[in-house]
């Protein structure tokens, strides 16, 4: 395959298609991998994992930058200057085994496969299998790098879960006290009031006040202390105290 050479390139849109597709791909195996190893407990090995999958980023960053002959040293911009020597070994170690992948023919053979399943166009001579190399290295190196953005991503829409959460408790709090205020009054309204002194009531008020107690109550002044034992029992029943409150509400505006 590599002695074909062909004047066309492969189609950028294409490519960039393709490309998005294994940035997916090795984002979710990513993904899996570190979930994987959250769960273990193994706190040696969560270190040591940590350790290689830095230097697997490096090293692909490393590729995408300086291409298939790039070597660990503080002149390269993927690599830093201040890397431990246990860093810069496996970071070493990472890159060989890369570039060998790479160049394998089952690499070779697998990325014109599945750029031809994806985008339809086929990869028929050596330049587009080099095309198709650097789309890859490309993709892969993103991937690496996008893993701690992709993990604040996945924490912000968690803490907006939360956040929403508590306003709506905040909101259903503030709720039962403005009914707590609303039974107030309304107990208010309900409780008898105070006649006047019998000596200080001219006839007039005194017919008004005797057609006014002829008149029924439209809130019985009993409802209230009732509201208040059926309030007891539900939250004796542990229920929330919005609902406690709205049974009460419901007693005392009962005609």
């Amino acid at each position: 395959m590599l002695d074909k050479y062909e004047q066309n390139n492969l189609s950028q849109q294409n490519l960039a298609a393709w490309m998005r597709v294994v940035f997916a791909e090795a984002l979710g195996k990513l993904t899996k991998a570190q979930t994987v190893r959250k769960s273990s407990g193994r706190l040696d090995e969560a270190d040591d994992d940590a350790l290689w999958d830095q230097a697997t980023a490096r090293a692909w960053k490393l590729l995408d930058e300086n291409g298939m002959s790039a070597r660990v040293s503080a002149n390269n911009s993927a690599s830093s200057p201040d890397l431990t020597l246990q860093e810069e070994h496996i970071t070493s170690l990472m890159l060989e085994s890369l570039a060998r992948t790479l160049q394998s023919e089952g690499r070779i053979c697998k990325n014109a496969a599945w750029f031809e399943g994806t985008t339809g166009q086929s990869a028929v001579s050596a330049y587009h299998l080099v095309q198709l190399r650097q789309a890859y290295i490309k993709a892969m190196a993103q991937a690496h790098c996008a893993m701690p953005h992709l993990n604040h991503g996945r924490d912000a829409a968690v803490q907006s879960i939360f956040d929403d959460t508590l306003s709506r408790i905040i909101a259903d709090e503030a709720m039962t006290y403005n009914y707590g205020g609303n039974l107030e009054r309304i107990a208010a309204q309900a409780a008898p009031q105070p006649r006047l002194h019998e000596a200080n009531r001219s006839p007039v008020a005194t017919c008004a006040e005797d057609v006014i107690s002829l008149t029924p109550t439209k809130v019985d002044p009993f409802l209230p202390a009732i509201a208040e034992r059926l309030m007891a029992d539900k939250r004796d029943q542990e229920l929330r105290e919005a609902t406690v409150v709205q049974y009460g509400l419901l007693i005392c505006t009962q005609n």
